[in-house]
């Protein structure tokens, strides 16, 4: 109790004189006298947010003497930044909430993460977000504000529109962080296991493909009596032609059990058991499957994190802006690569990639290849 009202009195009284002086009572180890001294020169440093800089312009030097070294531990601007909070609006739909993950290790970097987003289970249970918040909230919530910088940006508003950056590039070049091709999203689902395998044997289901030849709509505020509603449905895949894709795999995969990955109101296929699960249940169920069929939705932005390849075809969209190298990209006017002379976000053969092409792709599946943002 002595130690603590003599340590209060002399940052009151902001004396650093008396923190050179001072001691405690019947003290008789001189090293132990040195580390309290020390300790009372640090408190005096956090308390009145002296910096290096600061301090030896102030005459701060003259007192490192005190310590048992003559530079007493202090606070770098480093370690300093990587106290600051940072928020981060993040809009749009599960596939870009689920990009945007992929940035989240580099930002931990600069400062502690917060995330103020619709869909909170892209960014739920990862240890380098500090707290997620639901976008139905206030921006004015006290925890936002008590960040020290807000952060938004849209790429679809900006130099991504050109067509020649991945969306996880074009991120990072608007939070000034730098990009590499192996930065991928990264989702954290383990505590949906048990709820996952509960499903899986209630159904009675063994070895499973997924499939998802259908997206693009909000889940947010989701209700299965909704009319369906997407602003780019040349997305998705005829589903006479995916209904032939399901005939294939089920004859060339007889114990095998396809589950159809869609919202209730997109259309269901014979031969496949529709999962009602939540969406963030996917991924974690992505995990142990033997692979997947998709277009450019949910499968295929939670297939790098999930570590599964599969086939994705792709319509309106450019697999080298949204899509990953280790799964195989389909589109109907282009070959192994990229083909920028021949796309056309408008022509509506794009996703008309024969299903047994579909097939034979993922028959084909060797070793998986290196999870990857796609570069052609």
């Amino acid at each position: 109790k002595e130690k603590k009202k003599n340590v209060s009195k002399i940052l009151r009284n902001k004396s650093l004189s008396k923190i050179k002086n001072t001691s405690p009572k019947n003290e008789n180890n001189k090293a132990n006298a040195i580390k309290y001294r020390r300790l009372l020169l640090i408190l005096f440093l956090l308390t009145h947010n002296i910096t290096p800089k600061t301090g030896i312009n102030n005459g701060l030097h003259k007192y490192m003497s005190i310590g048992v070294s003559s530079h007493p531990p202090i606070i770098t601007n480093k370690e300093r930044e990587k106290r600051m909070l940072n928020t981060y609006v993040v809009e749009g739909g599960v596939g870009k909430c689920t990009t945007f993950s992929a940035l989240i290790p580099k930002l931990k970097e600069k400062a502690d993460v917060q995330i103020y987003t619709p869909y909170i289970g892209c960014f739920a249970s990862n240890p380098d977000v500090k707290l997620v918040l639901e976008q139905t909230l206030h921006l004015t919530d006290p925890r936002i504000m008590a960040s020290d910088n807000i952060f938004y940006c849209e790429p679809y508003k900006s130099n991504f529109q050109f067509g020649k950056h991945h969306i996880i590039e074009s991120y990072c070049q608007h939070h000034d962080v730098d990009y590499k091709p192996s930065m991928v999203p990264k989702l954290y689902t383990d505590h949906h296991k048990d709820s996952v395998k509960e499903w899986l044997t209630k159904n009675e289901i063994g070895k499973y493909i997924m499939i998802q030849f259908s997206g693009g709509q909000p889940q947010a505020g989701f209700n299965p009596g909704n009319q369906y509603t997407n602003i780019n449905p040349n997305r998705n895949y005829q589903p006479f032609l995916a209904q032939q894709v399901v005939n294939m795999l089920r004859e060339e995969y007889k114990d095998t059990t396809i589950i159809n990955c869609v919202l209730p109101n997109e259309p269901h296929y014979d031969g496949t058991i529709r999962c009602d699960l939540h969406w963030t249940h996917l991924h974690e169920m992505l995990k142990d499957a033997e692979g997947f069929v998709a277009i450019d939705s949910c499968l295929q932005h939670f297939s790098p994190s999930a570590k599964k390849a599969g086939v994705v075809v792709w319509g309106s969209t450019r697999w080298t802006q949204f899509g990953y190298s280790h799964n195989k990209n389909l589109q109907f006017h282009m070959g192994n690569e990229w083909d920028e002379a021949r796309y056309n976000d408008s022509d509506p053969r794009n996703n008309m990639v024969e299903p047994k092409l579909i097939l034979d792709s993922y028959r084909n599946f060797g070793k998986l290849k290196p999870v990857a943002c796609a570069t052609n």
